[in-house]
């Protein structure tokens, strides 16, 4: 693999470029090539999964802790070569478990190179509901540079609160990324801990916002409004019992 990126080429001059499918497989290209798989998933459900990867020549699979190439790590690899979908000729073909969630998306990746004779690549996964996929269907997963559609749902707990009141909007964006508000009139509410507090009176206006990233498209944005009133305060007078006279005693009560 260390011959592919450091390749001239390597990574921005492809010869050629496309889409795969199906399945996460790639048997009998040529001879003296290096590839590159990559693009993003969401996971069919949440828990732990195990990877594999099985080459001919050697091999790397990286994921992401998000949906982006930045955070993306080292799980498996091959560091000869294997025989076709032979998953315990090395001990590094094998990840540790890694715990994903089915409401976000991942960044995978996978590194080929392959020296002469036979050449294939191949990644699997056991689900968390055990359900062991050699290889792993690629129903769900989208070519890197692809974005997938996103929106925000967002209902307010309560529309009327008073002047001090915090208020925790509570948007969620089906991308799972997390949502930005943006208040109207400016400075009508401060961002304390995940809260909106208010600080003005009158019609305010609350926006949701998530503004995607490498793998989700821009979610529209969601408007409410809220009307806040002044707080209202209860003034509590102290009373003085008038002074009594007994024997010539004064009591005050």
């Amino acid at each position: 693999v260390l011959e592919l990126v450091t390749h001239p080429s390597f990574p921005d001059h492809p010869t050629w470029m496309g889409v795969h499918t199906g399945v996460f497989e790639a048997p009998g290209y040529s001879d003296s090539y290096g590839q590159r798989f990559r693009g993003t998933f969401m996971p069919p459900v949440s828990g732990p999964y195990t990877f594999w990867i099985a080459s001919d020549d050697g091999s790397e699979l990286y994921l992401s802790t998000d949906d982006g190439p930045a955070n993306k790590r080292l799980i498996a690899g091959v560091n000869a070569w294997t025989g076709f979908r032979a998953w315990d000729w090395e001990a590094s073909q094998q990840s540790q478990p890694v715990e994903l969630e089915s409401t976000r998306a991942y960044y995978i990746e996978v590194l080929h190179k392959e020296g002469g004779g036979g050449d294939h690549v191949t990644v699997r996964w056991t689900r968390p509901d055990g359900v062991d996929e050699e290889p792993i269907p690629l129903d769900g997963f989208l070519p890197w540079g692809l974005k997938r559609p996103q929106s925000i749902t967002f209902e307010l707990p309560q529309s009327e609160l008073a002047y001090g009141d915090a208020l925790h909007p509570g948007a969620i964006a089906t991308s799972g990324r997390p949502v930005v508000y943006e208040v109207e009139p400016a400075g009508a509410a401060d961002v304390v801990e995940g809260h909106l507090v208010i600080r003005r009176v009158g019609s305010i206006t609350i926006t949701a916002r998530e503004d995607g990233s490498d793998a989700w498209e821009p979610a529209a944005p969601v408007t409410r409004v809220i009307q806040a009133s002044p707080r209202s305060l209860t003034v509590h007078e102290p009373t003085l019992d008038l002074a009594k006279e007994y024997d010539g005693t004064t009591t005050a009560q």
